[in-house]
């Protein structure tokens, strides 16, 4: 559900407001072409699907960003 609304519902919507208000946006989920790696936060309480951020591809951000483009990512991570 939170991928589903993060990376899709939420993600599109805010690049639609980009869009509107005369900017040029990208909608991209952490997932997308491994964007963010994270690791499951160990703790007493099991929190779920919640993690810290490991990696950042900076790839996919740069060429959005060379090209003009917004990127409007969402914070679901591999």
């Amino acid at each position: 559900v939170v991928q589903m609304v993060l990376g899709g519902r939420v993600n599109k919507d805010l690049v639609a407001l980009i869009e509107k208000a005369g900017g040029k946006s990208i909608g991209l989920c952490g997932m997308d072409g491994s964007l963010l790696k994270a690791k499951k936060i160990e703790s007493d309480v099991d929190l779920g699907y919640v993690g810290e951020i490991t990696s950042v591809n900076t790839d996919i951000l740069k060429i959005a960003l060379e090209s003009d483009y917004i990127p409007v990512v969402g914070s679901v991570a591999l």
